[in-house]
């Protein structure tokens, strides 16, 4: 039953019931499990991680969490956020690094681990899976700039989409396919003003790093998906792989390494150490 059932009375009282200092809310299901594993690097915490049933939902409890209706701590997805001027200052407030969380699940050294232990190879390296991932940023450039500019202006034009399949070569293919997203593209700059465009390839550049955080992360997961499958196929092994399987493995990965050495980690531990300890202060 989504939190907004519950009156800011009992969502305060929330965490005592869980025997924790404080709720730390996030956007859906898949957030929990990443969330608890950001807070459990930081050994003071003791928090409650709890799904708010979706973006509508979570930014409500921001609502309440700014006005001081609510004790707790809110992470959301930054989704294109910090590029539109959207990103509450507010310790309490938690963003994902990147687009959304599978864009620091899925990094290459973790795409390297998790494509060894699916096809039980050791032999794949970091590299390969970056060159992908760099290939991957370099064929979707334009649609990520449209992405954000149709975001921007509200265009209603179809850009990244939230499954990779549509704009691959094939359906089992992990390679975008140049044709099919230069369609994209010039169907979507008929409907985004030129001007609005500009200002979204001035926002986020041409470095490929900074293009793949702000690639969507569901499109960006079933890419990760078809490439450990590719790879496996490749290796003459055939593997049962789903979405979910992967997700819990690299919810794995993550947990193992944030810490000591994801390349995201700073971000992470410094922003919920910052928020757990401004949650504490308010409530002394």
């Amino acid at each position: 039953m989504a939190d907004l059932f519950y009156s800011d009375e009992a969502l305060n009282v929330k965490s005592a019931f869980y025997r924790a200092n404080s709720m730390v809310f996030v956007e859906g299901d898949d957030d929990v499990l990443f969330w608890h594993e950001v807070f459990s690097k930081i050994p003071e915490a003791s928090v409650e991680v709890e799904s708010a049933g979706g973006s509508d939902q979570i930014d409500q409890y921001i609502t309440k969490i700014l006005s001081g209706e609510l004790q707790a701590i809110a992470a959301r997805d930054s989704d294109f956020l910090p590029h539109m001027a959207d990103i509450e200052n507010d310790p309490r407030i938690l963003y994902s690094f990147g687009y959304a969380i599978e864009n620091s699940l899925y990094t290459a050294e973790s795409i390297a681990a998790l494509t060894r232990q699916w096809c039980k190879n050791p032999r794949i390296s970091t590299q390969d899976c970056a060159d992908w991932l760099a290939d991957v940023v370099a064929t979707l450039k334009p649609l990520i700039h449209l992405d954000l500019a149709n975001r921007i202006s509200n265009a209603g034009a179809s850009t990244v989409t939230d499954n990779c399949t549509r704009l691959m070569k094939n359906q089992t293919s992990c390679f975008p396919c140049k044709s099919k997203v230069s369609t994209q593209v010039t169907n979507a700059t008929t409907l985004v003003p030129a001007h609005v465009q500009a200002h979204a390839v001035k926002k986020l550049g041409n470095c490929p790093e900074e293009l793949m955080r702000w690639l969507r992360g569901h499109f960006l997961a079933s890419a990760v998906l078809k490439y450990v499958l590719s790879q496996a196929k490749a290796l003459g092994r055939k593997i049962d792989l789903s979405t979910d399987s992967l997700y819990a493995a690299a919810i794995g990965h993550f947990g193992r390494v944030l810490g000591v050495s994801h390349p995201h980690q700073d971000h992470y531990i410094q922003t919920a150490s910052a928020a757990y300890q401004a949650i504490r202060r308010a409530e002394q």
